[in-house]
C-alpha cells in the first residue's frame, strides 16, 4: 500500500494558482513584447537573457505579496514564484527574437526576397519542401501569403491561416523537441555545476531573491538599498523609453562615444569605442584576444 502524501510531500508541487498566475503572466508578456517590439519597435523588453518584462512581472508580484501579507492574507510561496518566472521568462524568449522574430519570417521570406532579382528562384525553391514554408515553392515569386506578410494585408483582407497552420505546426514542433534537449543539457550539468563547481549563476541570483522576497525569515523587498537600486535605472530607462515614443519628454545620454578622443594606437585598433549603461562596448567581430594582434598588426583604421 502506497503512503499517504504529507503535506511536506506537497509542499514545493505545482499549484493551480501558480498555473493560474503564470498563464496571466505569459499573455501579458507576449502582448506586451510583441506590441513594443513590432508595432513601437523602439522598447526591447523581452531580447536580454534576462527578460525585464519577466523582472517587472515578478517584482509586481512580490509587492503584491508583501502587501498581502501585511494584510494577513497568503499570497504566492517561492516556489510558486519560480514557476511564474520561468513562465514569463520563457514567454518573453518564444515571442521575441528567440522565435517568433526569427523563425516566423524564415517562413516566407525567401518567396518575398526572389522578386528582387538574383535568381533566388531557380537556385532554391527547388529545395524547399512545401510543409516547411507558407508559400507554395512551385509557384512564382512574391506570392500573396509573402507580400502580406511585409507589406501588409489590404483593407478587409484575412489573415491566410490555411497556409500558416502546417509550417507552425512544424517549426513549433521543432522549436519544442530543442527545447527538450535543452532542459536534457540542463539536467546533465545540474549536477557538476550547482554541486561539484558551485557556480553561482548569477542571472538566476534576482529571480530568486524576488521569489523568497515574502518567505518567513527573508529581508523582504523594504530594504533601501534594493530599492536604491530599482530606482537609479528604473528612473533613467523609463524616460529614456518614453523620448523614444515621445520626443518632447527629456532624453538621459548613457553614451559616450570615445573614439574622438582615444584616437590614436592601440585604441584605433578598435573599430569603434562607446560607454553605454555602464559598461565599455566592444564592437561586434572583435574580441579581446583580437585587439593586441590588430595593435600589432597596424591595421588601418576604420570609420565605426
Amino acid at each position: 500500500m502506497m503512503p499517504t502524501p504529507t503535506a511536506e510531500d506537497n509542499r514545493f508541487h505545482v499549484t493551480r494558482r501558480a498555473w493560474a498566475i503564470g498563464l496571466a503572466c505569459v499573455v501579458v508578456t507576449c502582448l506586451t513584447v510583441s506590441y513594443s517590439e513590432l508595432v513601437v519597435q523602439r522598447v526591447h523588453v523581452g531580447a536580454m537573457q534576462l527578460p525585464p518584462i519577466a523582472v517587472g512581472l515578478v517584482f509586481g508580484l512580490a509587492c503584491v505579496g508583501a502587501l498581502t501579507r501585511r494584510l494577513g492574507r497568503p499570497a504566492l510561496a517561492p516556489h510558486e514564484m519560480a514557476v511564474v518566472t520561468i513562465m514569463a521568462s520563457l514567454a518573453a524568449m518564444f515571442s521575441s527574437r528567440g522565435v517568433v522574430q526569427r523563425v516566423i519570417p524564415l517562413l516566407v521570406s525567401t518567396n518575398f526576397r526572389a522578386g528582387d532579382g538574383g535568381g533566388w528562384r531557380e537556385a532554391f525553391f527547388a529545395h524547399i519542401p512545401r510543409w516547411a514554408v507558407a508559400w507554395d515553392p512551385a509557384g512564382p515569386a512574391r506570392q500573396p501569403v509573402s507580400s502580406g506578410f511585409y507589406n501588409g494585408l489590404k483593407p478587409g483582407e484575412a489573415v491566410p491561416w490555411g497556409a500558416w497552420i502546417v509550417p507552425l505546426l512544424m517549426w513549433g514542433l521543432f522549436v519544442g523537441c530543442v527545447c527538450f534537449a535543452f532542459l536534457c543539457l540542463a539536467a546533465l550539468l545540474r549536477k557538476p555545476w550547482a554541486d561539484h563547481e558551485r557556480l553561482s549563476f548569477p542571472l538566476a541570483q534576482l529571480p530568486i531573491e524576488l521569489a523568497q522576497a515574502g518567505a518567513p525569515g527573508s529581508a523582504g523587498l523594504g530594504g533601501a538599498p534594493l530599492w536604491a537600486g530599482f530606482a537609479v535605472p528604473a528612473v533613467v530607462y523609463t524616460l529614456k523609453g518614453l523620448h523614444r515614443v515621445i520626443p518632447d519628454v527629456p532624453d538621459v545620454v548613457t553614451h559616450l562615444d570615445l573614439q574622438t578622443v582615444l584616437a590614436g594606437p592601440p585604441w584605433d585598433g578598435w573599430r569603434c569605442w562607446g560607454w553605454r549603461s555602464g559598461l565599455l562596448r566592444r564592437p561586434s567581430g572583435s574580441s579581446s584576444s583580437s585587439w593586441p594582434s590588430s595593435w600589432l598588426a597596424a591595421r588601418p583604421r576604420r570609420a565605426c
